[in-house]
């Protein structure tokens, strides 16, 4: 990635991952094996402004799935997030007044929360599409982490919109998935 001429290497924040992990803790994985398998310090979640390489991430995640058996490990924490899970990022979306606002802050805030993903919206007709992209290769990790993502959007426009809201279609670039 690519910003100001200068080289960046995508991270995510600790505090993400913190969120993260006390979710999948929840589900019964073994979280600091886990972390220490994917090149994470445990310590480093305890810090709220530490940033951790994003392919680190991905990988604690994809761990994470196969120690549970499952590949759906990021919808259930974007399921079970608020917005304040995600510190300053989430708390500055909390203050939109439309749905609109909302998913323009959220699409324009987005590095605050991750340097790696792309997180922008897209007109169709009369209808708006949510997109995300990441670096490297698609696997089991960064789809959780998409998963999550839209979790939370869809979580944010039933609340905006009304419980009963669902969208009519939902697509993720995944061919195994």
């Amino acid at each position: 990635m690519q910003a100001s001429g200068k080289s960046l290497v995508p991270a995510t924040g600790a505090a993400v991952e913190r969120h993260y992990a006390s979710n999948f803790r929840s589900h019964g994985a073994p979280i600091e094996r886990l972390l220490e398998t994917a090149g994470i310090c445990p310590d480093y979640l305890e810090v709220p402004d530490a940033v951790l390489p994003l392919e680190n991430a991905y990988r604690f995640g994809e761990y994470a799935c196969r120690s549970l058996q499952t590949e759906h490990l990021g919808l259930y924490v974007g399921l079970a997030s608020s917005l304040a899970d995600f510190g300053r990022y989430g708390r500055g979306l909390l203050t939109s007044t439309t749905l609109g606002q909302y998913l323009a802050r959220a699409a324009a805030r987005f590095n605050a929360l991750t340097t790696g993903e792309r997180f922008w919206l897209s007109e169709h007709g009369n209808r708006i599409g949510v997109n995300i992209k990441s670096p490297g290769d698609e696997g089991l990790g960064m789809y959780q982490s998409h998963l999550g993502t839209i979790a939370v959007t869809i979580a944010a426009c039933r609340k905006a919109i009304g419980p009963a809201w669902s969208p009519h279609e939902i697509g993720l670039a995944y061919r195994s998935r």
